[in-house]
């Protein structure tokens, strides 16, 4: 079928991307180590060796780490308790109808509304009016009112969903991955280069290899500039060293090459991110808020997504709240486990304004 086509390409695209980005990686180191740093002074190359050291095992493991770590699957408590109090609601709301059939008749049904129903069975429970695809939906300002199952006693936070792929609840934020075949807790994007999603409990790894990665490719340049500066100079006096030197020259043309390229792209893709999280949104929730934030942006007002809750705490919910998170094979120490979330307090003022 085409999705395990897809998950065919992805995983021997990751295959490729890993060993591209390993080999990326150590080739640049061995040239600088062997090229550069000898023409240097003693103490200036030694602090170049261990910086450059550092920072590729630190951007390496955190590559690690963002390939074979849990982006956050749901819990199987939370969808059995969610199963439960799912059955009981639609119990309420039967009793309810049966009232409304004795004193009236039954309004006709809006249309758009999000109705949680079952069947027979609880596993029998699925989302009308919610495409298969959730992650392209749009959601109406409307919508958060319509929704019948909150974890909260606010109307105004975001609701327990139905994953049509899992046939189970969703808890929100979460999102299913058609590659991984699962939902991921606030999900960002499945990445080709780890084969593996971005989630509630890798999402640090990923941003600490995009950082050690810029970091680093800003210091091979240098160097590699050092050694273009040098040679130069070096065959002016002797120019028959530009004949034992073509050969590394190409190997250099080639390894600033790659640097660069890879080197930028990390940096933009990381300039992204950590605008988005310090924001408060994925870009799935970007997608789905399009509307509201062009509305706000007619009316000359800023648009607050509902996850934004102030640099400190986005920053926890990336990072965690250990003063060891900078580290790569640390595991972030994060707020709460990712299924309950309530949306901020400026957004719910900006929605009550939306709906008036």
């Amino acid at each position: 079928s085409g999705v395990k086509m897809q998950a065919w390409c992805s995983n021997n695209h990751a295959l490729v991307s890993r060993t591209s980005i390993v080999s990326a990686f150590v080739s640049a180191y061995i040239f600088c180590a062997v090229n550069v740093l000898p023409m240097m002074s003693s103490i200036f190359a030694f602090l170049n060796f261990l910086i450059g050291t550092l920072l590729v095992i630190a951007a390496l493991g955190s590559y690690y780490k963002a390939c074979v770590s849990d982006p956050g699957h749901v819990p199987e408590e939370w969808v059995k308790e969610m199963l439960v109090t799912l059955a009981r609601e639609r119990e309420k709301e039967q009793e309810q109808e049966q009232e409304k059939e004795e004193n009236s008749s039954r309004d006709s049904a809006r249309e758009d509304e999000v109705k949680l129903v079952v069947g027979s069975d609880v596993g029998d429970y699925h989302a009308i009016g919610d495409d298969k695809d959730n992650r392209d939906n749009e959601l109406d300002p409307q919508e958060i009112e319509n929704m019948r199952f909150h974890e909260t006693d606010d109307p105004l936070d975001p609701p327990v969903m139905w994953c049509n792929f899992c046939l189970a609840p969703k808890p929100p934020r979460a999102h299913h991955c058609k590659i991984c075949q699962r939902c991921i807790l606030n999900m960002d994007h499945h990445c080709f280069f780890t084969g593996n999603c971005v989630g509630y409990k890798n999402q640090k790894h990923f941003i600490l290899f995009l950082v050690y990665t810029s970091i680093s490719t800003f210091q091979g340049i240098g160097l590699v500039l050092y050694w273009i500066y040098y040679m130069a100079t070096e065959t002016e006096t002797d120019p028959s060293r530009i004949f034992v030197s073509i050969p590394r020259f190409i190997w250099m043309l080639f390894e600033f090459a790659v640097a660069y390229v890879g080197g930028m792209y990390a940096f933009y893709i990381l300039t992204r991110h950590l605008k988005m999280h310090f924001t408060g949104y994925t870009p799935i929730e970007k997608k789905r808020f399009k509307t509201w934030k062009r509305k706000q942006k007619e009316q000359g007002k800023r648009f607050y997504y509902p996850f934004d809750f102030g640099v400190k705490k986005n920053f926890e919910i990336l990072f965690g709240k250990s003063s060891l998170c900078f580290l790569p094979f640390t595991e972030p120490d994060l707020p709460h486990e990712g299924t309950r979330w309530t949306s901020s307090k400026k957004f719910k003022f900006q929605l009550m304004d939306l709906l008036d």
